[in-house]
């Protein structure tokens, strides 16, 4: 019988280094977000959603002929976030059943064994591009809405709740 010589594996050497999984991790998960249409599209239809109701609704309140300044003025800016919450759930579901559709996820796995790291890097990148967006029409819809309705208070002759309180948008 002839004996197999052992198998000997280079040691590690000081300059080589695994590559930092994580990084990779949101690179790529970053770039498979972004290369989806339906990720554009549904970022649109959510802020599509957001200003215009938002914008609608403070202006309604601004034409009406009540005065009732009982009414919050915060979430009647914000009553479209409802159906960008529609769509922001499509986008959720659309990036993650995408790559199952595809098959990539085979991929995605083989490259990166750890699906807890995966599956919280997709969610943290899908956070992060939502955030942005939501925040940035949330602010605005917010800011127009809260214009319309102290040029619309201010235009009311005694108690004007934007001359009223010091620390308000309107003053």
């Amino acid at each position: 019988m002839t004996d197999i010589p052992p198998v000997r594996f280079p040691a590690a050497t000081q300059g080589s280094r695994q590559p930092p999984v994580l990084t990779n991790l949101l690179r790529s998960e970053w770039a498979k977000l972004a290369s989806v249409r339906s990720t554009y599209w549904s970022l649109l239809v959510a802020a599509a959603a957001l200003i215009p109701i938002g914008i609608g609704a403070a202006i309604g309140i601004a034409t009406s002929h009540t005065h009732n300044a009982g009414f919050d003025a915060v979430s009647n800016n914000l009553s479209g976030v409802v159906v960008a919450q529609l769509a922001i759930a499509v986008l959720w579901a659309l990036a993650v059943t995408s790559e199952y559709s595809s098959g990539m996820i085979r991929t995605t796995f083989t490259a990166a064994p750890q699906r807890e790291m995966v599956i919280t890097t997709k969610a943290a990148v899908f956070a992060a591009a939502v955030f942005g967006i939501g925040t940035t029409t949330g602010f605005a819809t917010s800011l127009v809405g809260q214009a319309i309705l102290c040029h619309r208070w201010s235009a009311w002759p005694p108690p004007a709740p934007c001359e009223q309180s010091s620390g308000s948008a309107c003053t």
